[in-house]
């Protein structure tokens, strides 16, 4: 059995033995295959297979939706509920009895080489280091104080908008109910 890709999403299959031969168009969406094979012998010829196969995926294209990017997704080797980003646990060799366990935020950077960064529990604490290195993850940033510059960011625009909708709270109920009302006049 002799298979070879042709161009993307068509391949050349020649079985001797089975008496096949022609092109087979694949292209895979949303994790379900589409595929289908056009024979020579059925479309009058290698050249005309070709074309069919050529046309069929080039529909496939149009009426299928787009690729959707791997980047972000999770999966089911991924446990942490946040892709990349994983909980470690180390032994110092130098004593047995000293272990460390750490959020480890890993990515690949635009040469494909991976980048990890760890925030370790004994430091951060367990809920913070986790929080830091999601925030690592998702600006693919290696350097640490960043990292917790921008958390203290969100942290006090999270307050901020909290004291914010607490202080709106109070004005709208404190005008709409009679009974404030009746206290005021007093």
């Amino acid at each position: 059995m002799t298979t070879r890709t042709v161009e993307k999403g068509i391949c050349r299959f020649d079985v001797e033995d089975r008496g096949t031969h022609g092109y087979m168009v694949r292209i895979m969406r949303r994790g379900k295959m589409h595929q289908r094979f056009f024979s020579d012998r059925n479309n009058g010829g290698k050249r005309k297979a070709l074309a069919a196969a050529r046309e069929h995926y080039a529909m496939l294209e149009e009426t299928l939706p787009p690729i959707q990017s791997q980047k972000g997704r999770e999966t089911s080797r991924n446990s942490s509920g946040v892709v990349g980003v994983h909980l470690a646990h180390d032994v110092d060799s130098r004593y047995p009895d000293c272990e460390y366990w750490s959020y480890v935020a890993s990515w690949l950077d635009e040469n494909g080489k991976r980048v990890n960064v760890r925030f370790a529990w004994n430091r951060y604490g367990d809920q913070l280091a986790w929080e830091l290195a999601c925030i690592a993850r998702q600006k693919e940033i290696r350097d640490r104080e960043e990292v917790r510059r921008l958390y203290d960011r969100r942290e006090n625009a999270r307050v901020r908008k909290k004291k914010k909708s607490v202080v709106q709270a109070r004005k709208t109920s404190s005008k709409s109910t009679p009974a404030t009302k009746a206290r005021r006049k007093k």
